[in-house]
């Protein structure tokens, strides 16, 4: 069986890295962690089954990420996480 592929976008590397562990501790998930919208959107090619992603990046507005990822990948789920500033 192929592990299920999920995107953690979020900016904070120390809440990148909390999240990936807790998450990696099930052996049928597959974490790919970003920094960055623009990294994530990179890899939007990839088959994923869902994707975290923070509040805010330097580079994109959430909404614009998750448009995009929206559009590249309709079905996929996309929860938002974080406090808006």
């Amino acid at each position: 069986m192929n592990p299920y592929t999920i995107f953690n976008v979020e900016g904070y590397r120390m809440n990148r890295e909390i999240r990936q562990y807790h998450l990696s501790l099930n052996p049928n998930y597959k974490i790919i962690g970003f920094e960055t919208a623009k990294d994530c959107l990179n890899s939007a090619y990839q088959r994923l089954g869902i994707a975290t992603i923070d509040f805010s990046f330097p580079d994109i507005q959430r909404n614009s990420l998750y448009q995009k990822i929206r559009k590249t990948n309709p079905l996929v789920p996309v929860v938002a996480s974080g406090f808006e500033k």
